[in-house]
């Protein structure tokens, strides 16, 4: 799980600074910190961009949840803390107005197979659609997100312009989720991987178990990580 150059300090200082050892995980984390910052700074020859989706499945008590304290560390280390998105979004217009204020940013999510659960309930619409726009911004970093065509009816002319001017142009959003196994394979189903949604996650699923914690000394984050 060794990965070379600078994320593989990361993933170091990460390895060292979890009470839980999971590999794997830390792994995870470190890449979706490098997809963070590198974000719309970089892009491929073949317009291959960053952004990057990543799912650690793991049970309860397993130290899954050391990803979220390590990322948000290692940004606010680097003076970085700007790219730290919300929690999550209750909707597409939640989707699209956290990238309006952060064309860039990272959303680290746990109890990601409850928010999948809720996604598919009949009578949770805006769940939903927080899904979809999920699958689109990762269809888009090469390209524009743009909004919903909603009502203008009764709207002036500046406030039509204001909404239809809403475009985040080249997104950069990366997700780092969290969630256990009972909790994932209960809701996914056929429909999650038709829809294009679970194609878009890496997924790791961790055979380490429930573990008691270890102390660790504190190890502030290297300035060659900085």
């Amino acid at each position: 799980f060794k990965i070379p150059g600078v994320l593989g300090d990361v993933e170091d200082w990460i390895n060292t600074t979890s009470r839980k050892n999971q590999p794997m995980f830390a792994t995870q984390s470190a890449l979706s910190f490098g997809a963070t910052v590198l974000g719309r700074r970089y892009v491929t020859a073949q317009r291959n961009w960053p952004s990057l989706y990543f799912l650690n499945i793991g049970k309860s008590a397993s130290g899954k949840e050391h990803g979220k304290w390590a990322v948000e560390t290692l940004l606010e280390a680097c003076n970085m803390d700007r790219l730290i998105g919300p929690s999550f979004y209750t909707s597409d217009a939640g989707v699209l107005s956290a990238l309006l204020a952060k064309p860039s940013h990272i959303t680290i999510i746990d109890e990601f197979g409850k928010i999948i659960e809720a996604s598919r309930v009949k009578n949770s619409p805006r769940s939903a659609s927080a899904m979809t726009k999920l699958i689109e911004s990762f269809s888009k970093c090469d390209g524009s997100l743009r909004p919903p065509g909603y009502s203008s009816f009764g709207l002036s002319q500046s406030d039509m312009e204001k909404m239809n001017n809403k475009i985040v142009k080249n997104p950069a959003l990366t997700i780092l989720a969290m969630t256990t196994p009972d909790s994932f394979y209960d809701t996914v189903s056929s429909a999650s991987v038709r829809d294009g949604f679970l194609n878009r996650f890496l997924i790791v699923e961790s055979n380490i178990g429930r573990q008691v914690g270890e102390h660790v000394a504190p190890t502030p984050v290297t300035d060659g990580v900085i």
